[in-house]
């Protein structure tokens, strides 16, 4: 036993120590052992299962027209593929696996991979429309029905004012009175003058009748009376 700077060690000879590091070296061959024979299994395992190339086109709707960035999702490998444009994808999978297709608006649909197939294995999927009817929501912009009843009968247009206006111009009292007021028309005036010169026409050789003498100014007064011009209120004004 040797004291070396107060501490206590072991005074090992050289035989012991070359017997010492090839067990301290044990645990990581074995380690490396491990990690071998599991590469070997993965590698057989792997050579079992082939790789088969997936494709194919995903249609969708009343027309089956194809359905462009529908998610083509492995459930087990957690990885996947979009469709492009025309609805195509491809995609590296394994028999047995089971894929997820998925697009907003569609229903989810499964697709298992055979078993015994070939390298390559090809599909036409066909997605249906996802239509959910909803319950009817009827919105109101007043709390309660009075309050709107209230409010719609308070309510001014903006063309209130020439609503009144237009009501009184087309009044039929009015519309009336106007008649009346406004004197005779230009066929009527032409009518008059025409009526005064055949008039005079036919008695310029004679000497002048009165009125009430005449049966053309009787006949004028029959004809207003059967239009009932006598009796109207405008007319007697």
């Amino acid at each position: 036993m040797a004291r070396t700077n107060g501490q206590n060690m072991l005074n090992l000879s050289p035989a012991t120590l070359n017997v010492a590091k090839p067990l301290k070296k044990f645990p990581i061959f074995l380690a490396v052992l491990f990690f071998s024979l599991l590469a070997v299994v993965s590698a057989r395992a792997q050579g079992q299962s082939e790789m088969v190339q997936f494709t194919g086109v995903i249609v969708g709707g009343t027309e089956s027209m194809p359905l462009p960035g529908v998610y083509v999702f492995i459930t087990k490998a957690s990885r996947g593929t979009v469709t492009n444009e025309y609805g195509y994808f491809s995609l590296s999978v394994l028999p047995g696996d089971s894929i997820l297709f998925s697009s907003l608006g569609y229903k989810q649909k499964y697709h298992i991979i055979p078993q015994k197939t070939g390298k390559a294995y090809s599909v036409i999927v066909d997605l249906q429309e996802d239509i959910t009817q909803l319950s009817p929501v009827t919105i109101y912009p007043y709390p309660t029905e009075e309050i709107f009843k209230e409010s719609f009968l308070a309510l001014k247009l903006p063309d209130e004012q020439d609503m009144q206006h237009m009501r009184k111009n087309l009044d039929n009292n009015q519309l009336n009175r106007m008649m009346f007021l406004s004197g005779m028309g230009a066929n009527e005036n032409y009518r008059n003058f025409t009526f005064g010169q055949v008039n005079n026409n036919a008695n310029r050789n004679f000497l002048p009748t009165f009125s009430f003498l005449n049966p053309f100014a009787w006949a004028q007064f029959i004809k207003s009376v059967k239009k009932g011009d006598l009796k109207r209120k405008e007319y007697q004004k």
